[in-house]
C-alpha cells in the first residue's frame, strides 16, 4: 500500500513547473507531517473510547482510505505527462541499479537513503529515552515529537516558499541537513528542559527543508520517463531504513542510550556529505530564476 508515496510524489513532479516544484514536495511533506502529527494522538484517543480495542483505528483507517479511493477515482484528474501506454514490469533490484547508474541521481538518493536511516533511531528509541533518561511521562515525551511534526508542518507548508528563491534547492538541502546534525547528537545529552524543546524546533527546521529540496532535486535528476519508478525506489529506501534501522537501534540502546544517536548523528553527517557531493548533471532539468515577489 505504501506505493502510493512514490506515485503521489511523480504525480507532483509532473503537475508542477520547475520554479514551483519544491514548494509542491514541502506541501507533500507537508501533508505527511500532519498526519505523523495528529495520527498517534487520534489513535490514542480511539484506544481509549473503545477500551483498548484496535477495531477503532482500523475502522477509522478503512474509512479514510476509503476516502481516498473515492477522491482519486472521481476528482483526480491524469498527470500532465501521464501516459496510459503500459511499460513491462521491472525487477526493484533492476529499478534500483538503473536509479545509481548517473552520479548526481546517485548521490541524492544516497543522501536521502542515509537520512532516513538516521532519523529511524530517534523514532525507534526516544520513548525509551523519555522514560530512562528524561524520566517524564510519555504524554511529555510526545509532546516533543509533535513539535517536530508542527514544525515541519509550517517549515514545508511556508517557510519552503520564502526559502527557495533565496537558497535554492541545493543549499537549502544542504543547511537541512547540518541543521539536524547538532539537534540530533545533542539529544541524549541535555537534560530534560528548554532545550529538549530547541532541540526539537532545529530538528524539525532541518528535516522541513532538506526532505522538498531533495525530492524536487531527484524529480530533475531523474529521466521523466522513469521518474515514477525512481520515487518508487526511494520509497523502497525509506521502508528500508525503517525496517533495518528499529532492530539495530534497540540493541544499542541496551549497552547505552547514547548509541543510537551517536550513530544516527554519523548517518545524517554521511547524508550531509553527500548532498555537498552533489553537482547537477548536464542532462537535469534546470531551475529556473525564481523572483522572490
Amino acid at each position: 500500500a505504501a506505493a502510493n508515496v512514490g506515485v503521489a510524489q511523480a504525480y507532483i513532479s509532473d503537475n508542477s513547473t520547475e520554479a514551483d516544484r519544491a514548494k509542491a514536495m514541502g506541501v507533500l511533506g507537508m501533508a505527511f507531517g500532519t498526519g505523523f502529527t495528529f495520527g498517534p494522538p487520534i489513535g490514542a484517543l480511539l484506544l481509549k473510547l473503545t477500551h483498548g480495542s484496535p477495531a477503532g483505528i482500523g475502522i477509522f483507517s478503512t474509512v479514510f482510505g476509503l476516502v481516498n479511493v473515492f477522491f482519486v477515482t472521481f476528482f483526480l484528474p491524469e498527470a500532465a505527462r501521464g501516459s496510459s501506454e503500459a511499460r513491462p514490469k521491472r525487477n526493484r533490484l533492476d529499478l534500483l541499479t538503473t536509479a545509481m547508474r548517473p552520479p548526481a541521481l546517485r548521490m541524492l538518493l544516497l543522501a536521502f537513503f542515509a537520512y532516513q536511516l538516521g532519523f529511524s533511531n530517534l523514532e525507534s528509541t526516544y520513548f525509551l529515552l523519555g522514560r530512562d533518561v528524561y524520566k517524564v511521562e510519555p504524554g511529555l515525551v510526545a509532546s516533543v515529537l509533535i513539535l517536530v511534526g508542527v514544525v515541519q508542518f509550517g517549515t514545508q507548508g511556508g517557510l519552503v516558499r520564502v526559502l527557495i528563491p533565496r537558497l535554492g534547492e541545493r543549499r537549502m538541502m544542504n543547511l537541512g541537513y547540518l541543521t539536524t546534525i547538532p539537534a540530533m547528537a545533542a539529544i541524549p545529552f541535555v537534560p530534560w528542559g528548554p532545550l529538549v524543546y530547541l532541540g526539537a524546533l532545529l530538528l524539525g527546521l532541518g528535516s522541513g527543508t532538506a526532505q522538498p529540496a531533495v525530492n524536487s532535486l531527484i524529480s530533475r535528476e531523474a529521466p521523466p520517463e522513469i521518474v515514477g519508478e525512481v520515487f518508487g525506489v526511494a520509497a523502497s529506501l525509506s521502508a528500508f531504513a525503517r525496517i533495518v534501522i528499529p532492530s539495530v537501534a534497540n540493541v544499542l540502546y541496551r549497552y547505552s542510550p547514547q548509541y543510537p544517536y551517536m550513530l544516527a548523528t554519523v548517518l545524517i553527517a554521511i547524508a550531509a556529505v553527500f548532498t555537498l557531493l552533489y553537482r547537477p548533471s548536464a542532462s537535469a532539468q534546470p531551475v529556473p530564476v525564481v523572483s522572490e515577489s
